[in-house]
């Protein structure tokens, strides 16, 4: 009793940022604030930044781990942070600093940056290699977001103090391992064990691993996922693979509902594109994509103004929410930041005409979302029991008894081949559509190939 009672104390000491407030479960950045201060002083600090402050010092962070499973953030992870040191003039912004180019310090130093990745041949276990950098350079060690190995790629960035600099030559020493391509960079020397090579991605390496696909005003999102080959939040276990399936699925099925509802193309939208993406497990760049989710978006602007969904999903793929964010500031719509929604929810996406375009409630028991279109007689449904399996679309007409099935879709992704499938299915009609993409990048390789199957 008394154990439970301390950890709840120490529970009670912890300041979540507005965006994980919501989800107590979800992992993210801590930041241990020894010394005492207000949690309003905290909670301000909070919110204006990526982190959580915890106020008790790192003896703590057993406990508060066990209760809000906090990820580390490697060097950028500053503790002992004192109350007195962070609420002092520039605290606040040399914490902010040392997260973003590791120096604790109100006047940072310019720094310039470049990043490239290396794939292997073949997928494995291996150690990375020796990098070897010209003087005043170094390697940015320790930031799984900057720098890592993994059974598919090494990738890593390199910093120097002065800003835009030109790329300095890199050289790889990697005996035993054969490379299958290099990326960022130019330049570029293989020979057997070794590799030399000027990294040319300003900033970072380009290590997001995801194939977009526009399909009038929708854009799919194709995100891979290898085991092996996580990192970020998602590091250090196994892959959600319920999570990523049910994913995958939910946004097919939605893809097949939007064009039913004609709400695929530009001039069904106003302009706006509708985004159906879902999440990375390899943290690239410090993208913390966690806990699993999918997004519908409704935006333009590139992104400027954009009403974002992310429904979140539970161990078996069923929906539990939408942490629903507004960026910008839109006409007639929610404030911008998030406005978190339980199921039985409806969100109204807002779009350029500054009235709602289309809404999703979410349905009891996370099995779907119901789609509702200004001026429709009709309304649209995404449906599983099993999303992790496959996702159903239906609709309903004013006057009908029941749903009318429209199909279904479930979703195969072969990274080894860079195959992304998407199986239709309508009446014992079985459609499948491929997306070829590069295995090591994502990128796509050519239209999709579409091909009947035989009925059942």
């Amino acid at each position: 009793m008394i154990a439970a009672t301390i950890v709840l104390f120490l529970a009670s000491l912890v300041v979540l940022p507005e965006k994980y407030a919501r989800d107590p479960g979800a992992e993210f950045p801590a930041v241990y604030v020894t010394g005492v201060v207000g949690t309003n002083e905290l909670r301000a600090i909070a919110d204006r930044n990526s982190w959580v402050m915890v106020c008790g010092g790192e003896t703590n962070h057993v406990a508060i781990d066990a209760q809000y499973r906090t990820y580390k953030d490697n060097v950028l992870l500053r503790r002992g942070v004192s109350a007195t040191e962070l609420l002092a003039p520039g605290g606040e912004e040399k914490l902010r600093n040392w997260f973003a180019v590791s120096q604790y310090t109100i006047h940072p130093k310019p720094i310039t940056r470049y990043g490239a990745k290396v794939s292997k041949a073949a997928r494995g276990t291996t150690a990375g290699p020796k990098v070897i950098v010209p003087d005043g350079w170094r390697l940015v060690d320790g930031d799984d977001g900057l720098t890592g190995c993994d059974v598919r790629d090494f990738y890593f960035t390199v910093e120097a103090y002065g800003a835009n600099l030109p790329p300095p030559t890199v050289a790889l020493e990697w005996p035993g391992v054969s490379i299958g391509g290099v990326y960022g960079a130019k330049d570029v020397r293989i020979t057997e064990g070794h590799v030399c090579l000027v990294p040319t991605n300003p900033g970072h390496p380009p290590t997001s691993y995801y194939t977009m696909v526009k399909d009038g005003a929708i854009k799919l999102c194709l995100h891979h996922h290898v085991e092996g080959a996580q990192h970020g939040p998602y590091g250090g276990k196994a892959l959600p693979w319920t999570e990523i399936r049910a994913s995958d699925n939910w946004r097919a099925a939605a893809r097949v509902m939007f064009k039913a509802a004609d709400l695929s193309t530009a001039d069904k939208t106003g302009g706006a594109n509708v985004n159906l993406f879902g999440f990375d497990s390899n943290f690239p760049n410090h993208h913390v994509d966690h806990p699993p989710h999918f997004h519908v978006m409704l935006e333009w602007e590139s992104f400027a103004k954009n009403n974002v969904g992310h429904y979140t999903l539970d161990a078996r793929g069923f929906i539990t929410g939408n942490n629903f964010l507004v960026c910008g500031d839109i006409v007639g719509g929610e404030p911008k930041g998030y406005h978190p929604q339980a199921l039985g929810e409806t969100t109204e996406y807002v779009g350029t005409s500054g009235q709602p375009l289309f809404s999703l409630e979410m349905l009891a028991g996370g099995v779907g979302l119901i789609l509702r279109k200004r001026g429709a007689n009709a309304v649209w449904r995404i449906y599983s029991e099993h999303p992790d399996e496959s996702v159903q679309i239906s609709m309903w007409s004013e006057g009908a008894a029941d749903w009318t099935c429209l199909g279904s879709c479930s979703v195969t992704d072969d990274t080894e081949k860079g195959e992304y499938t998407i199986r239709h299915e309508l009446r014992g009609e079985i459609l499948l559509e491929t997306f070829r993409y590069n295995h090591d990048t994502g990128a796509l390789l050519g239209p999709p190939v579409a091909r009947q199957c035989e009925r059942r």
